[in-house]
């Protein structure tokens, strides 16, 4: 476009709102509301690009941090309580979003943390089980509605089935750019307390392959036992911090359509209740590997939100996490050695892991 092609449109009032309605419909505006709304709530906000294992570059339109916490164990080592949203922005100009209730939300909820784990360790969760099931600072009452399934109806077009209506391609194309993301934050947190639990124990390693080596046929819980009858305290790093991160799948879903809360009478005809701001969705992957990757034990569960409705939905997140961080807290205040053993647990259990690697490989070599 040369520079009179250019002045001729920017000074056409008709062309200019074209173009400015166009760009809306690309939903750049809303990726861009949505960050802002988040670093304003305190949140670091970035958009992020991330690789698969086909290293295969993908984008995810925002990623926000903010750390809730912090607690200092009595013998020095301090913990920080991290919330990680994961968010994809997704408007249409022609779709509206009906979800289905969940006949039983305790049984969907159940069978998956929510939120997502990221800080658990790869063999022997030191964690997980101070604190149960994650869904239970949670309670489904906490959300206006669980779905059970979502379905996007082009309202033009709600007569028919052509098409891509009544379908979830949205739904679910942001579903799993949000299940892959995880994955791969997951991993990377993971790798971060690998590195944090080896820092921790340098000073003692000889101590442990020794102890290690003489109890080879004791379980890893009784080779840390043994190892915390000695003095560790005096020899371990205490300016080491452990990260613990919970993640949340967020789509955020544009003001101008529907998320219509969806149910089904006595007779199973269809009801539209109302419109509601945001639902709790157990999403379902058909990649069952990727599923497992991300510790799913039969759903994902992703918020979807409205913007309208997106400060609510931090203040369900943050304070039901909170609630998780205060039972994290009190155990580690009433049981630290306890926390230290499933660290050393694991240490023993990476240690072997790695040697029967090693002898694994020095055999192929011969």
């Amino acid at each position: 476009m040369s520079s009179n092609e250019f002045a001729e449109w920017f000074n056409n009032p008709e062309q200019r709102a074209a173009r400015e309605e166009a760009m809306l419909m690309s939903g750049i505006p809303l990726e861009i509301k949505a960050r802002r709304f988040l670093t304003k709530a305190g949140y670091r906000v970035i958009r992020w690009y991330y690789t698969t294992d086909l290293e295969t570059g993908r984008e995810l339109d925002f990623i926000a941090d903010k750390m809730l916490s912090e607690h200092t164990l009595p013998n020095g080592y301090r913990i920080d309580f991290w919330i990680e949203i994961l968010g994809e922005c997704k408007r249409s100009a022609t779709h509206d979003f009906f979800a289905f209730d969940a006949d039983k939300p305790e049984g969907i909820l159940g069978l998956s943390h929510f939120p997502v784990p990221f800080y658990v360790e790869r063999d022997n969760p030191p964690f997980t089980f101070v604190i149960g099931s994650l869904t239970s600072p949670f309670h489904h009452y906490s959300f206006p509605f669980v779905a059970d399934k979502i379905v996007e109806v082009d309202a033009a077009n709600f007569k028919t089935r052509k098409g891509d209506n009544y379908g979830d391609e949205m739904t679910h194309e942001a579903c799993e750019t949000l299940l892959s993301a995880s994955i791969h934050l997951k991993e990377h947190h993971q790798n971060l307390v690998d590195i944090v639990r080896r820092t921790l124990f340098a000073s003692i390693r000889d101590d442990l392959t020794s102890i290690s080596k003489k109890m080879s046929e004791s379980t890893p819980s009784e080779v840390a036992k043994e190892l915390l009858k000695k003095d560790l305290d005096s020899k371990l790093d205490k300016h080491l911090t452990f990260p613990i991160v919970f993640g949340v799948p967020l789509i955020v879903l544009d003001d101008n359509r529907g998320l219509v809360a969806s149910t089904l009478r006595g007779d199973q005809s269809v009801e539209f209740e109302r419109d509601v701001g945001m639902v709790l969705y157990p999403y379902v992957s058909e990649n069952i590997q990727h599923f497992r990757r991300i510790g799913a034990r039969g759903s994902f569960p992703v918020i979807m939100c409205k913007n309208a409705s997106l400060s609510d939905a931090l203040t369900i997140v943050e304070s039901g996490t909170h609630k998780l961080i205060q039972q994290f807290t009190h155990f580690l205040t009433h049981e630290p050695e306890e926390f230290m053993e499933r660290l050393l647990v694991t240490e023993v259990e990476q240690q072997r892991k790695t040697a029967v690697e090693s002898k694994t490989y020095q055999a192929r070599l011969l």
